[in-house]
């Protein structure tokens, strides 16, 4: 019995071990990219906005997203959204949802050497152009909606 119990021990312990091999292999490279960001702003434009919403990244795993939204009387509004995000083969992933909510699906993105934002849908792919902006997004956006 002793011997049994010792060898499931070595088993569960290289499995461990290859876990965290795994983990630095793939995931560490990743993470180390992304530490890149925080503190970063984007705002997009698209053909019909001069200004359609941003990007605020807030840590190594957090955006907030602002989108500008117009009424059908032509009122202007903004709305901030909080998502996931990590680095995938050149692009930056948006996730459908917070942390907070457990992130959800990963289904639009910024290619990040155009910085277009996508958002695939069934028909079409929805794109906004990005810059990088350095001053305060939340404060340039509201001032955007009263012009």
């Amino acid at each position: 019995m002793n011997l049994k119990k010792t060898m499931v021990g070595i088993n569960s312990t290289r499995n461990n071990i290859k876990h965290f091999l795994t983990y630095l292999i793939i995931i560490a490279p990743l993470s180390s990219f992304a530490n890149d960001f925080p503190g970063k702003n984007l705002i997009c434009s698209t053909k019909s906005f001069s200004v359609k919403g941003g990007f605020e990244f807030t840590n190594k795993s957090e955006v907030n997203k602002f989108n500008v939204l117009v009424n059908d009387s032509g009122l202007k509004s903004i709305k901030r959204t909080s998502h996931c995000y990590r680095l995938l083969e050149g692009r930056i992933l948006i996730s459908d949802k917070s942390t907070t909510y457990g992130c959800g699906s990963y289904s639009s993105y910024i290619d990040m050497s155009s910085l277009i934002y996508n958002i695939p849908t069934n028909e079409i792919i929805l794109s906004a152009n990005c810059k990088f902006y350095n001053g305060n997004l939340a404060v340039m956006l509201e001032k955007s909606i009263r012009e």
